[in-house]
Parts: C-alpha cells; sequence; structure tokens
C-alpha cells in the first residue's frame, strides 16, 4: 500500500523551529500538546510562543499553532506555508481544544 508522505516544514516543525533545541519539544502536534498540558492557559491571557491546539472529531490533536500577539496566530497551515492571522482564522472554533505554554530553555517533556 502506497501512503503519501509529507516532508517540510508543518505546524509541529513551525512550534519546534521557534522554542529551539535546547527546548527538547516534541515531534509531533499531540505530543506538544501532552507535553504542555500541565500548563494550561486562558486565550485571552495569551503571550506571544503561547500553543494552541486543535482537535477533530475523533479527538486526535491535528494542529498546533503559536500566539503572536495582538489577537494573532503565527501557523504553517500547510506545508511550507507559513502565516499570521487573527485566532479566529486560525482554526474552526469548534475544532479549538486549548491553549498551553512550553518552558522555555528546559525540557518540554
Amino acid at each position: 500500500m502506497f501512503r503519501r508522505r509529507s516532508f517540510g516544514f508543518d505546524c509541529r516543525h513551525c512550534t519546534q523551529f521557534a522554542y529551539g533545541p535546547a527546548s527538547n519539544c516534541p515531534r509531533v502536534a499531540s505530543d506538544q500538546y501532552g507535553a504542555t498540558a500541565g500548563k494550561p492557559v486562558v486565550a485571552a491571557n495569551s503571550k506571544s510562543g503561547t500553543f494552541f491546539s486543535g482537535r477533530s472529531r475523533s479527538g486526535g490533536i491535528y494542529h498546533v499553532a503559536m500566539y503572536y500577539g495582538d489577537g494573532k496566530i503565527i501557523q504553517a497551515p500547510r506545508t511550507e506555508e507559513i502565516e499570521i492571522v487573527p485566532i479566529s482564522q486560525a482554526m474552526p472554533e469548534r475544532d479549538y481544544y486549548g491553549a498551553t505554554r512550553a518552558e522555555t530553555g528546559k525540557s518540554a517533556h
């Protein structure tokens, strides 16, 4: 069976890149949420770098974006495409799962 594989810079790489190698930010969006779930943030109190996670109807985390500031998110919605958009445009409201914050300079695990 052939499966299409995606290579390049996507949402999970965007967060890994932003936090840098010292953070040990996990590789996939669901693991990034899991590593930061103990540090929930009220979306209205977000600071630059706060993770915003999206969950599918089946329950899996499928997307991660970061708060940029001024009510906007920086994200890679498709491979090799990075954009800064208002939070309301980052993902469907029904998919929003939560905002969390990673610790900088420490392991995210």
